[in-house]
């Protein structure tokens, strides 16, 4: 007894199985070949791959995969019932039927009706639901079809014919083998028969918008006209634009190589290809606005685009203002007053000894004159001798005459003045010290009346205190008696000689 219409089974793998995995069978099968298994599509072999086992029971089945062949993780597995199509069966006649055989026929008759039912439900056909009408009226006699619908679904094609051929339908939309995509038929030609698939090219001047267009046949027709769209437009479906592509083709090709003039542009403007521009082109060489790349890196001579130079011109050129001329020329102004890096370094024509101008070096290191007519360089300021310049630092510091023609002095000269004057007052401080010293001498010095005193200072000798003079009075006073009172006036003036000699010492009188 048959109770389940499924004819094939399908699993989806978790993890690696192993040998012991069980994967069930549709039911019934027979014998170990009725059925075929499937690996994410790959057919695998019975034994080699896997094995079944079948319950004699009621024959249901499973299959075990080989150590090898296991599925892995994802892997699907579909088992496909696929008993031969064949009876099995052998009654004898007049003999007692045995039921369980008679079942056994019975069952697989219904299993192969099922099989036929999966083969067609898994068929290219057509929907029940179409009517007759949907199948073209054309006859069928002698066509070995029995009705339009058979015809209509069945290939006739030999294997020669059907040979690298695709299946497609043809006019009357019954299946059909076709070739590639149709008959390529050449370049269109008016008064021709083209049937449908027909390949051709339009390829005449006629109409350039569309000439090397490769065109389908949709219609059978004999074509009219000078060129295939003139007429024949609605027989014919575009199936290539290589007119459109060709002037892609052509037009980039254009944009990036042409160099005898400008570039027709399909889109925007018009104007010169990138090779033109690179390394130049007519039009582009040596024009006003213009100039190729290599123009504006490289040429020498003159100006590119009729005002301004190339890179290696403003470089080391001579025609223009040029880095080389603003690093190198000494021979006069790079342009209007502007001279060069050397010039202004080392000196050049109408750089060198100018009014408002004068080298780096010269402002430096000359010596003698000024720069620029009235100032001069470094080095005059800190080592020259002109008084023109105001004086060097050298000659404030240690010249002897005025640094500047004046009456100022040098630092050397003040600071000569300045110790004699220290030398002298240290002198006079001197003097004035011994002055003092002998003075006291004079004033205190001598009990002795006969003590004579000789100045600190190298003064007279044979000078006296003044107790030497009123002891030498006394003495002569009694020897003098008659001239007393001249001696009292002469002891008098004695003391006035000592004080006025005491003050004259005192204060350098």
């Amino acid at each position: 007894m048959i109770n389940s219409v499924s004819n094939r089974t399908s699993y989806t793998q978790t993890g690696t199985a192993t040998t012991s995995t069980e994967f069930d069978t549709p039911a019934p099968i027979y014998a170990t070949s009725d059925v075929e298994v499937y690996v994410n599509g790959a057919k695998k072999a019975l034994t080699t791959n896997y094995t079944v086992t079948i319950d004699p029971s009621d024959n249901t089945a499973n299959v075990k995969f080989v150590s090898g062949s296991l599925p892995v993780d994802s892997d699907v597995i579909t088992i496909v019932r696929a008993l031969p199509y064949l009876q099995g069966q052998n009654f004898i006649n007049n003999d007692a039927l045995d039921i369980e055989n008679v079942e056994t026929g019975l069952d697989k008759i219904t299993v192969m009706t099922q099989q036929l039912a999966d083969g067609k439900d898994y068929s290219f056909k057509f929907a029940k639901e179409l009517a007759t009408a949907e199948f073209n009226d054309e006859t069928v006699t002698g066509t070995n079809f029995a009705n339009r619908q058979d015809r209509s679904t069945t290939l006739s094609a030999t294997l020669a014919t059907r040979a690298n051929k695709y299946v497609g339908f043809d006019e009357n939309g019954d299946i059909s083998v076709s070739g590639d995509i149709g008959i390529y038929r050449g370049n269109w030609v008016t008064g021709t028969a083209y049937v449908v698939k027909d390949l051709v090219k339009q390829n005449s001047d006629g109409d350039s918008v569309t000439k090397s267009n490769i065109y389908i046949c949709t219609a059978q027709h004999d074509s009219t006209g000078s060129y295939l769209t003139q007429n024949d437009t609605a027989n014919w479906t575009l199936l290539l634009d290589v007119a459109t592509a060709t002037r892609g083709i052509e037009e980039s090709k254009a944009w990036a190589t042409k160099v005898d003039g400008i570039v027709d542009a399909s889109t925007g403007s018009d104007d010169f290809s990138s090779r033109a521009y690179a390394i130049g082109g007519t039009g582009v060489t040596t024009s006003s606005g213009k100039g190729a790349a290599k123009e504006w890196a490289t040429t020498t001579g003159g100006a590119v685009d009729t005002s301004e130079y190339s890179a290696k011109e403003y470089s080391v050129g001579t025609t223009a203002t040029s880095s080389k001329s603003y690093a190198l020329k000494v021979d006069g102004a790079v342009t209007g007053t502007d001279f060069s890096s050397k010039a202004w370094a080392v000196g050049g024509t109408n750089v060198t000894t100018t009014s408002s101008r004068g080298a780096a070096k010269e402002w430096a290191t000359s010596t003698g004159a000024a720069v620029d007519t009235s100032e001069y360089s470094a080095k005059e300021y800190a080592t020259g001798d002109v008084t023109a310049s105001g004086g060097s630092a050298k000659a404030w510091a240690i010249d002897g005459s005025s640094p500047d023609g004046t009456s100022e002095k040098s630092a050397k000269t003040l600071a000569g003045e300045a110790v004699t004057s220290a030398g002298t007052a240290t002198t006079q401080a001197g003097l004035a010290s011994d002055h003092r010293a002998d003075a006291g001498k004079y004033a205190v010095t001598a009990e002795d009346s006969t003590f004579s005193l000789t100045s600190t200072n190298g003064g007279t000798s044979g000078l006296y205190s003044a107790k030497h003079y009123q002891a030498k009075a006394q003495a002569n006073q009694t020897a003098a008696a008659s001239s007393a009172s001249a001696a009292a006036s002469s002891a008098a003036s004695a003391m006035d000689t000592g004080k006025a000699i005491a003050f004259s010492l005192i204060f350098g009188a």
